[in-house]
């Protein structure tokens, strides 16, 4: 039988704490994401190139964007990536053709998301810090 000191024993019982905790945390994380999902499922659904309110920009380039869906849920995807992957420089670049202007309306006006200061063709979400 193994014999801990009463120190040894309280960093044992803290770790298990905290794996306790991260495992509670990740079951959080993995409930709120699938949530996330469901809600732009129900509410956001993809929107097609031929959905699009505005023939004459369709037919512009309609060769370019024929099959394009355009989703909430992966420029939003796009957007945590960014956040995540490189918070020196987080902007996603808003190319024509890749993605429908009410979503970046939506995102904006909901404070969501926020132009870079210098090129209003970037994006990035806004800091929210706990």
């Amino acid at each position: 039988m193994i014999l801990f000191s009463k120190c040894q024993r309280q960093i044992i019982m803290a770790r298990l704490k905290s794996r306790a905790e991260l495992t509670k945390l990740r079951q959080q994380h993995t409930q709120t994401m699938g949530d996330l999902l469901q809600f732009l499922e129900k509410h956001y659904p993809p929107v097609h190139a031929v959905d699009q309110p505005h023939p004459a920009k369709r037919r512009r380039s309609a060769s370019a964007i024929s099959d394009a869906t355009f989703s909430l849920k992966d420029m939003l995807e796009d957007l945590m990536n960014l956040s995540v992957s490189h918070p020196d420089d987080p902007y996603y670049t808003l190319m024509p053709g890749k993605f429908w202007e009410p979503h970046v309306q939506l995102l904006l006006n909901a404070g969501i998301v926020v132009h870079h200061p210098n090129d209003a063709a970037r994006i990035k979400l806004f800091e929210f810090h706990l």
